[in-house]
């Protein structure tokens, strides 16, 4: 029987604006910032096939962070647009920096 996954269909711009400001140091790390980033990464799913992760370096925190907020402003201009560009959206560069951000976030709370 295959998963019916209820991941989000719709991309919920308050969200962006969450995520743009955790990315900038105004939002704390909390649940506003978790439901952001599965809003965020949801919608990257379901509008993307993810590529298969292969061994290579890991980014630098610093330009992933740089890239992340230019990829949400870009997400946040596009929000009077009522539509997304899909093709101009770094969605795998997002993904890999949500899950990391959230990941550390995380463990440094533990």
């Amino acid at each position: 029987m295959p998963y019916s996954s209820p991941l989000p269909t719709e991309l919920d711009f308050a969200a962006v604006r969450v995520l743009m400001d955790f990315a900038r140091a105004k939002e704390p790390f909390g649940r506003p910032v978790v439901e952001a980033a599965y809003n965020l990464l949801g919608y990257a799913l379901n509008v993307t096939v993810p590529p298969r992760l292969v061994g290579g370096d890991i980014p630098d925190p610093i330009s992933m962070d740089a890239g992340a907020i230019a990829a949400l402003e870009s997400l946040s201009d596009q929000e009077s647009q009522h539509q997304i560009a899909a093709g101009l959206i770094p969605w795998t560069l997002l993904a890999s920096w949500l899950v990391q951000r959230v990941i550390d976030r995380w463990l440094a709370g533990r």
